[in-house]
């Protein structure tokens, strides 16, 4: 211990006075680059963990705008998938899981959009009951949307877990509207008031589909409609030939009611009303309701005309397995950084480039504004100090010791040893040296801003041809889901969230280091123009500056 405490070994500066271990002593420069250091640091550790929380961020951003859109993410997730293939005609069953943890079966169908069946999970021997059904009747301006409840027992059998059939034993008996909501133009509907609305229309909708299916019973060779298309073409010149070309009217009316009556503002041929429909139907078809239920709910209509159709076409169905319940728990595992960029495609390498010259660049300049003091208080003090006493030579001594780290030293320096020139040459002097200065301190700056603009653009350009690829893709295949669909489009959206990540952290970066030299640039100003102020008012001082020996060496090496 004694002879780490000699004086031969510390020096006096760190040895103890007691005999206790060494009070370590500081520099004011030492102290002045601690209190820098710790004034910075925050910024920088601000700015690097903002950085690591984007990037880290980036795979569950992606993945949660994939589970949007194809609707994971919402109050149901498909848990497993059947399907089936007859021709151009598709029908799926899915197992949904809620958000409360229940679970559900759908059934939909590619000749029914719209439609879709739903029942209870099934038993062990595969029954299940059909509980609703959810339609979405769409037309040119918006669309009704409800579940209608639903009464019938169906079975669902899976051997091998590769193929499954689907039976519906007996009739489905449709019961009531439980919930709906009706959009029109700029209008929307909900609640009880949507719900009245819908119960209204069911009826009436209910009264002429009863009587379409009689008409078409006492005919002779009854109309077997393929599409939506047939049915619409078919019943519309027979339910509203005022509205359709003259070929396209029935023979009764042409024949049997040439001529138009009308009552007040109706303008329908109210003798054919009372020739073709039953008498309940009147009120409906003269006061217009008739009309606006075929433009306003068509698919609806043709649904509930064709319904034992559309029980009969689901079944007895064999569906292939597509996806089971492991394979879609398994497909929400987060992906990796490695997985996005395979996803994002080729674009994706000068995103590589442009992430890694930015996170060069903001980490350099980081460093360098953290190693560089920028403070100008302490150095216009001393300067300033010097100028009073006329002692140049000490603010010169003071200055050259710290013009390695300190911009504004050498700043100042350059003033003092330009003393004796006249002002405005002494003013540009110091100008020189500050932008010399500043220019040092701005270097990249440019290029970070290049990077925050360049880095959205190519992520969007990368988006744009994905969505190309993705829309190739959809056209090509032979059954088209929302999952295509979906798929295609998160993936071509990966390039545009890496974009604007880039993007985020090059402008913060160069928004935070432009506001420092900003800062920089006016307190140097400040400085720079009191000392010349003071210099003007000083003659002793100019006169010593100007005839001492080491001055002229200065100046003349400046």
């Amino acid at each position: 211990m004694e002879l780490l405490m000699s004086e031969d070994i510390l020096p006096r500066s760190t040895q103890s006075t007691a005999g206790h271990w060494p009070a370590w002593s500081f520099t004011e420069e030492e102290k002045m680059n601690s209190r820098s250091l710790l004034r910075v640091t925050p910024w920088l550790i601000i700015l690097v963990g903002s950085l690591i929380f984007l990037l880290a961020g980036c795979a569950g951003l992606v993945q949660k705008g994939g589970e949007l859109l194809d609707g994971s993410a919402t109050e149901e997730k498909t848990i497993a998938l059947y399907r089936s293939f007859s021709g151009k005609e598709t029908t799926e069953i899915r197992t949904l899981r809620h958000k409360d943890g229940t679970e559900c079966i759908e059934i939909s169908g590619s000749t029914w959009p719209g439609l879709a069946l739903r029942g209870s999970m099934p038993a062990g021997d595969g029954t299940f009951e059909l509980v609703e059904a959810r339609i979405l009747s769409t037309h040119v301006h918006g669309w009704n949307e409800f579940t209608l409840d639903l009464l019938g027992s169906a079975h669902f059998s899976v051997s091998g877990n590769i193929v499954g059939r689907l039976r519906i034993a007996g009739e489905v008996e449709r019961v009531q509207i439980s919930s709906g909501r009706i959009r029109l133009k700029s209008n929307r509907l909900t609640g009880t008031t949507a719900l009245g609305s819908l119960r209204n229309r069911r009826e009436r909708i209910l009264a002429l589909t009863e009587w379409m299916q009689m008409y078409q019973t006492g005919l002779q060779d009854r109309k077997v409609f393929a599409d939506q298309k047939e049915f619409k073409d078919y019943w519309q010149g027979r339910l509203f030939p005022e509205l359709v070309p003259k070929k396209k009217r029935p023979p009764e009316y042409n024949a049997k009611n040439a001529e138009w009556s009308r009552a007040g503002d109706v303008k329908w041929n109210l003798d054919y009303t009372k020739y073709l429909f039953p008498e309940e139907l009147w009120e409906l078809r003269n006061s217009g309701a008739l009309l606006r239920d075929w433009e306003e709910a068509l698919p609806w209509i043709y649904m509930e005309y064709l319904w034992n159709n559309i029980i009969n076409f689901f079944s007895e169905t064999n569906l292939m397995i597509v996806k089971t319940r492991e394979t879609m728990e398994n497909s929400t595992a987060t992906f990796t950084l490695m997985e996005l960029f395979r996803m994002g495609g080729v674009i994706m390498w000068p995103l590589l480039l442009f992430s890694i010259v930015t996170v060069g660049i903001t980490l350099e300049r980081a460093i360098y504004l953290l190693y560089h003091n920028l403070k100008m208080d302490d150095l216009k003090e001393k300067v300033s100090a010097g100028i009073r006493v006329g002692k140049p030579g000490e603010a010169r001594e003071f200055l050259e010791s710290h013009t390695k780290r300190r911009m504004g030293a050498r700043i100042l320096l350059t003033l003092v040893n330009r003393s004796g020139l006249s002002e405005h040459r002494l003013e540009k002097a110091v100008e020189a040296e500050a932008m010399r200065c500043i220019s040092s301190l701005e270097n990249g700056f440019n290029l970070l801003t290049t990077l925050g603009s360049l880095s959205p653009l190519t992520g969007f350009l990368g988006t744009v041809t994905g969505m190309i690829a993705a829309f190739k893709s959809i056209s090509e295949a032979a059954d088209v889901n929302a999952q295509i669909v979906a798929n295609g489009i998160y993936e071509a959206l990966i390039t545009t969230v890496f974009g604007l990540i880039i993007a985020i952290v090059a402008m913060s970066a160069h928004s935070i280091f432009t506001n420092i030299v900003d800062k920089f640039a006016s307190e140097t100003e400040t400085a720079c123009s009191d000392l010349i102020i003071e210099l003007s008012e000083s003659a002793g001082f100019s006169e010593s500056c100007s005839s001492g020996k080491a001055c002229e060496a200065a100046a003349h090496e400046n």
